[in-house]
């Protein structure tokens, strides 16, 4: 193997782990909505529904009365557990002996006592509880039936546990940090979303529809610790604990359980500054982190996005207060609980020595969970069936309003590469289901691909057909119409229609959005739209629909799928993409396969601008000749978006068979002028799994080469090699995805800037050269020409900074002995901790020369490895390094050899493991169907 081919895949491979992919008042107000909440609309009856994870609304929350003390630290008493008392008010709808309540995990002590609000000096006598483990409920027995139309108070003390983040980071748990000076705090936090969440802190009516007023007191320590929760508190001393103090909490508005946070930590926080937002709006996190500023940004964002959002919507923001937490420990990358969103630490803070991206990513994540405070906060989905109307709205906006937020990050078109092209590659396969869910008494979550990302596409697409305006007053109906409530999908499209016949802008169909939206949401997939020119008839053009199917199967004729299509086109003599030129000029309505519509033949036509629609487009050759000599003439012309979806349209079609892969480049020719990020991940991501596996043949690499390197070093010539103090982000993220493949392909400027800054980092070590969006990527680059010398300065520099990135890019070495060198340093303590030990194995196994050396080591001794580091885990990370380019058959077989060998000692990751072997086959796969008939293409014709 030659230098040249060893140092391009090294790059490479390290260049795809690194970054290609290149990614939740009033009281006296807040009391009367409590009054008057409606409880007519809840489930009643066994009939219908079985109480698995649903409890019949035989009886309905309506308050909450909630004191609990979450015990950090203790001598009196055991640490990590949390007394509390509640008292839950149930309206009664229909007579019943019996309480039930969602309870899990959950100690509950004796003396429950309930009684009716009017007579509370008679205590009706109760029984029990009966635990139903398998359904997750207890049941509690009156000796007196609770009577239609009378209130009730259930007063229950219990103990919750507080476990470690490795036992779980949902319900309540504990979290730690380690401070600058090297001890460690701990702190409690929460995380209710979904199920078995808020039952295993309070005993509880825990699923969505049951909303409830939550008053809640969170007991602490005087000393060291603050407390959160999602209103404003007042503190109140605990008479008989002087060390302890009650914060007292106001009222919440009506609200789900799923959306409650407390939060009990040291932490400090940092307040937006003055008239960015109406409201109070805090980020909280450990002293040190805010005091090195790292909350600025969020701060900012937060505030700036929040008084969006409270001018799109025309309701103010409900809550008195906006805190934001980032967490060390939390599942979810956040959660929007309403006036107290908790975050990832990487989701939440951002200095100046993190990168471009992970500001984007904070920004846009801040302003999906914003969303929430009105699309799942003030308007909550029934059942988990209907998740989308909570998250893929949330999905949408997070997007739209990031992008008024911060223009320059241009975050709109993003949603293309982050929702759109995700959802349409997932809703083709086997694994899809219809958004709409089957409605059920178990919990049932969709893909996020359906729920966040095809969710996010369908309302892009009732935006596109309706208008921004038009949209955004039906938006506001429906959220001020529903508000405090829980509600399916047929709610919010009978209040878009109501809306839509208000303002007299009814769809040119003469469909409701009901009969529209049912073949979206009702069915997977989506359907392909072919345009092409009428050949008897002069100015005459053909629509079609038919379903995308993968690998262009023939579809079940029982279960032939058709949509309500709107069709929008801008076109050579109306070019223009605005909003009223590009609303939908003709449907393909459901059960129509084909119509006919008038227009100049002798003029270019794109349909479908922007990916408004949620289908694919594919034009007959006369169209395509046209539109690929517009953007021939003036790439320009054309907007991002547009061509993003051509783009992923003619690539994908390529592979499932619809279009030929010739078609495909050549539609896409004009890459080499093209600036915009979208478009260029899009183009690459049907190029990268390819050229990892073609680095293994020069020939075939070099094909590939020749075909991209010039169209990336045309628009690298525009927006420079070295990264420029200032740029608009959406720039520096470009530059980082062209670099990428750019070094990896050995591209003379990328390699010479490389070199630059390493002449600079050895003049001065105290200093790091590397800019750090590109660091990644110059740092492989720099470690794979190393000399003996270079390669001792680089591997001292990680022992005196321990440079996690740097440690990483070791594996782009070219030189086996320096792998091997790696591998016996993992395994001695004196050099390599054994915490650190199987990061050292992903680093040689993310390098083919030492992904033998592993496979060999895990062949021979992986007993002894697992149980010097005593954590099997880490055998399923040096697996999925592996899996990102091992592909032959027989390193296929070595690993499912290993696997078969050490059945016992890998159980507990066995279906990890598998998964991953399964991504190789699938790899191996897809290069037998789809990489050959790439390569043809790439090949020049021979004379």
């Amino acid at each position: 193997m030659g230098f040249i081919l060893k140092y391009t895949i090294f790059i490479s491979l390290v260049a795809w782990a690194n970054g290609f992919a290149p990614l939740q008042e009033n009281s006296g107000r807040f009391s009367h909505v409590h009054e008057n909440l409606d409880t007519s609309s809840f489930p009643i009856g066994l009939d219908d529904l079985v109480p698995q994870y649903r409890i019949p609304a035989l009886l309905v929350p309506t308050h909450y009365k909630l004191d609990i003390r979450p015990v950090l630290e203790s001598t009196t008493e055991d640490a990590f557990k949390a007394p509390a008392t509640v008292d839950i008010t149930l309206k009664c709808n229909e007579a019943t002996t019996e309480i039930t309540l969602h309870s899990i995990e959950l100690v509950i002590n004796a003396g429950t006592t309930v009684w009716n609000i009017k007579t509370p000096e008679t205590p009706i006598t109760v029984s029990g509880p009966t635990e139903d483990t398998t359904n997750e409920v207890i049941t509690f027995t009156v000796d007196t039936p609770l009577f239609v139309g009378e209130t009730y108070i259930i007063r229950i003390s219990y103990v919750a546990d507080i476990p470690l983040p490795s036992v779980r980071m949902n319900g309540l748990y504990r979290s730690s940090y380690i401070t600058p000076e090297g001890s460690s705090k701990s702190l409690v936090t929460t995380h209710f979303s979904r199920k078995n969440a808020f039952r295993k802190v309070v005993p509880s009516y825990d699923e969505p529809t049951y909303k409830a007023v939550f008053e809640i007191s969170i007991g602490r320590l005087k000393a060291g610790y603050t407390s959160l929760s999602n209103m404003e508190s007042t503190p109140e001393d605990m008479k008989d604990m002087p060390d302890w103090v009650w914060d007292r909490y106001k009222p919440t508005p009506v609200m789900p359980p799923t959306i409650i946070a407390m939060i009990v930590s040291d932490f400090s926080s940092k307040s937006a500054e003055d008239g960015l937002f109406e409201k109070p709006v805090k980020i909280w996190g450990p002293p040190s982190v805010i005091a090195n500023g790292d909350a600025d940004f969020a701060a900012e964002a937060v505030a700036k996005t929040l008084a969006i959002y409270d001018k799109y919507f025309e309701i103010p923001y409900e809550l008195s207060k906006m805190d934001s937490v980032g967490i060390p420990d939390f599942e979810a990358g956040a959660m929007e609980n309403w006036g107290l969103n908790i975050y990832r630490n990487m989701y939440m803070f951002w200095n100046k020595g993190s990168t471009a991206q992970a500001k984007f990513s904070i920004g846009n994540v801040i302003s999906h969970e914003l969303a929430h405070q009105w699309w799942g906060n003030l308007v909550t989905h029934t059942w988990w069936n209907d998740w989308w109307l909570t998250e893929g709205f949330a999905s949408y906006f997070q997007y739209r309003f990031f992008a008024k937020a911060y223009p320059d990050f241009t975050p709109f078109n993003f949603i293309l590469t982050e929702s759109i092209h995700r959802a349409m590659a997932f809703d083709i396969t086997p694994a899809s289901k219809p958004i709409h869910g089957e409605y059920t008494d178990k919990f049932v979550e969709n893909p996020s691909e359906i729920n966040y990302a095809k969710g996010a596409s369908l309302v892009r697409m009732m935006d596109g057909f309706l208008s921004e305006e038009v949209f955004r007053r039906a938006c506001v109906f429906y959220l001020k119409n529903r508000k405090y409530t829980s509600v399916d999908q047929y709610a919010l499209f009978d209040d878009l229609h109501e809306s839509l016949k208000q303002q007299n802008a009814l769809p040119i169909n003469g469909k409701t959005i009901t009969e529209i939206m049912d073949t979206w949401t009702l069915q997977t997939g989506y359907p392909i739209v072919r345009v092409s020119k009428a050949t008897s008839t002069p100015n005459l053009i053909y629509f079609s629909q038919e379903s995308y199917q993968q690998s262009n199967k023939p579809e079940d004729p029982d279960k032939k799928k058709s949509w309500n299509v709107p069709i929008s086109y801008i076109s050579k003599s109306n070019p223009s993409s605005d909003e009223n030129n590009i609303m939908p000029k003709v449907w393909i309505n459901k059960g129509t396969s084909f119509l006919t519509h008038e227009f100049n033949t002798m003029n270019w036509i794109l349909v479908n601008p922007d990916a408004r629609g949620y289908y694919r487009v594919l034009y007959d050759d006369h169209f395509s000749a046209l539109l690929q000599a517009q953007l021939a003439a003036d790439v320009k012309s054309i907007s991002e978006a547009s061509k993003t979806q051509i783009v992923d349209d003619y690539f994908s079609s390529a592979l499932e068979g619809y279009a030929s892969m010739t078609e495909a480049f050549k539609m896409t020719e004009f890459m080499g002028q093209e600036t915009s990020y979208t478009c260029w991940f899009t183009y690459l991501k049907y190029f990268q799994k390819l050229y990892t596996y073609m680095l293994y043949d020069p020939t075939e690499s070099d094909k590939l080469k020749k075909h991209i390197l010039p169209k990336m070093s045309t628009v690298i010539n525009k927006i420079g090699v070295e990264q420029p103090t200032e740029e608009p982000v959406v720039s520096t993220i470009l530059r980082v995805t062209l670099l990428n493949w750019m070094c990896s392909m050995g591209d003379k400027s990328c390699i010479d800037y490389a070199t630059k800054l390493y002449a600079a980092w050895v003049l001065d070590p105290t200093v790091n050269p590397f800019p750090v969006d590109l660091r990644s990527i110059l740092y492989c680059a720099v470690v794979a020409k190393a000399t003996d010398e270079e390669w001792t300065f680089i591997t001292t520099r990680y022992a005196e900074t321990k440079d996690k990135l740097l440690l990483t890019n070791f594996k782009c070495t070219t030189v086996a002995a320096r792998l091997d060198t790696l591998l016996l340093d993992a395994k001695d303590e004196t050099k390599v901790p054994k915490t650190e030990m199987w990061t050292y194995f992903v680093v040689v196994a993310g390098n083919p020369i030492g992904q033998a050396a592993v496979t060999k080591l895990f062949d021979e001794d992986l007993p002894a490895l697992v149980t010097y580091s005593e954590n099997v885990n880490g055998v399923a990370d040096v697996f999925k390094e592996m899996a990102k380019y091992v592909h032959t058959t027989a390193e296929i077989k070595q690993l499912e050899a290993i696997l078969t060998k050490y059945e016992t000692i890998l159980a507990p990751i066995k279906d990890t493991l598998e998964s991953f072997l399964e991504d190789l086959r699938e790899n191996r796969q897809w290069l037998a169907n789809h990489g050959n008939r790439m390569l043809k293409v790439l090949t020049p014709p021979t004379s």
